[in-house]
């Protein structure tokens, strides 16, 4: 089984270092980044199952930067995330998030870089949970409409050997365009969707 892969980025590499270990740990390859801009091209070349980002990621002293925020914002919207702070107040947490729930990328949280590991950890196991049933639900949705589109098929060829002319059409036409309207929602959710 391959291995679920983690970006962990933050701009203290103590830090960096000690949630590296615990993830290894359990077992999770982890990826490092200091900086927004490595962040970014990893996101866009690897296969990376879930993002921790610390919430300041360019200066952990401006009140102003949330530089992780912009970064989970703009990159793989499909990957959930997990925010880091270190300075966990209901207004960095409002002011991380507001405006953001219409728009939120699959499972955001946000905890605070001194949670315990097995806070940490369980907020990794429940980021990773719901993507993977995510996509377990997508993967089943396609397998549904490919079964039907093939009985749509069958039931066509059916109705061109048994029946008569006239009622033909109307079937074949009916059945032809529910076939390009499956299609099209298939098309519309998986484009809509990465």
């Amino acid at each position: 089984m391959k291995k679920v892969t983690i970006l962990l980025a933050d701009n203290d590499p103590d830090f960096l270092k000690a949630r590296q270990k615990i993830l290894q740990a359990e077992g999770y390859e982890v990826v490092l980044a200091s900086k927004p801009e490595d962040a970014v091209q990893i996101l866009q070349n690897d296969d990376i199952a879930l993002a921790v980002v610390d919430l300041r990621l360019e200066d952990d002293e401006d009140d102003a930067d949330m530089s992780g925020l912009a970064l989970i914002r703009r990159v793989a919207p499909k990957i959930p995330k997990i925010l880091l702070t270190g300075h966990p107040t209901i207004e960095v947490t409002r002011r991380a998030l507001k405006g953001y729930y219409d728009q939120a990328p699959a499972a955001v949280d946000m905890l605070s870089k001194s949670d315990d590991p097995e806070n940490f950890l369980r907020a990794v196991s429940q980021a990773l949970e719901k993507h993977v049933t995510h996509r377990q639900r997508r993967a089943l949705w396609l397998k549904i409409s490919v079964a039907i589109l093939i009985l749509m098929v069958i039931i066509s060829f059916f109705l061109v050997v048994v029946l008569n002319r006239g009622i033909q059409e109307v079937f074949i036409t009916i059945l032809s365009a529910l076939a390009l309207e499956i299609v099209a929602a298939l098309v519309v959710r998986f484009t809509l969707e990465k």
